[in-house]
């Protein structure tokens, strides 16, 4: 899970500011309450996720350290309930990404509010289940959704998941990639585009004695 600069630098701070504190072997409660405001509230929540206990996550009053802790624990637990209860939309976008991500949830992405990070979840989803009908779930990027149904379609080996894309050139760079990949000329015979068919046959033929070559000598 990567952690706020700014949550490090606290962290740091408040190991300074109490050299009996040592939150990596069970630092008690009362150290926490030791300290001052900030580093008090931060003490809570790196305790709360080390223990996995929300209860000490909501001891902390600042609600970015508590909520920083609900996702630290839901993340670790991959549970999307306790994504549910945060309410910070910073920590709760970090918490449907990365259980979405862990769990395959694209149902978790959609919770997502930012696009960006939505599009990374989704992404990252439907490469993982091999699944192109997930890839509709990336909006305004033209891009990542050509990088998605070319990572699936790729993946199966399967040049029919690039028609998604919009023709010709979006779905003959698709093509081609599964193309050499696979290593049937072919194949080439689906390039839409007259002279990026020809380029094709003639790589995909190189590539597929190439292999035969390399089979011959093993």
């Amino acid at each position: 899970m990567k952690l706020l600069i700014g949550f490090l630098a606290l962290f740091v701070i408040s190991l300074t500011a109490c050299s009996t504190l040592n939150i990596f072997t069970g630092a008690a409660v009362a150290e926490c309450d030791a300290l001052s405001d900030n580093l008090r509230d931060t003490c809570y929540a790196e305790i709360g996720i080390l223990r996995q206990d929300i209860k000490l996550c909501d001891r902390a009053e600042d609600s970015g350290s508590r909520f920083y802790c609900y996702e630290g624990i839901a993340e670790s637990k991959n549970s999307s309930a306790l994504c549910d209860e945060i309410e910070d939309r910073y920590w709760s976008n970090i918490c449907f990404k990365e259980v979405g991500m862990n769990t395959n949830d694209a149902l978790l992405c959609n919770k997502i509010t930012t696009q960006e990070s939505k599009n990374a979840c989704v992404l990252d989803v439907s490469f993982d289940l091999k699944d192109e009908t997930i890839c509709s779930g990336i909006q305004d990027s033209a891009p990542l959704t050509e990088r998605c149904f070319t990572k699936v379609a790729v993946a199966k080996r399967d040049v029919n998941i690039c028609r998604n894309l919009p023709p010709p050139f979006a779905q003959d760079r698709c093509t081609l990639k599964v193309i050499y990949d696979v290593g049937d000329p072919s194949m080439c015979n689906f390039v839409l585009t007259g002279g990026i068919k020809k380029i094709c046959f003639e790589r995909a033929k190189e590539i597929a004695d190439a292999r035969r070559m390399n089979q011959t000598i093993v």
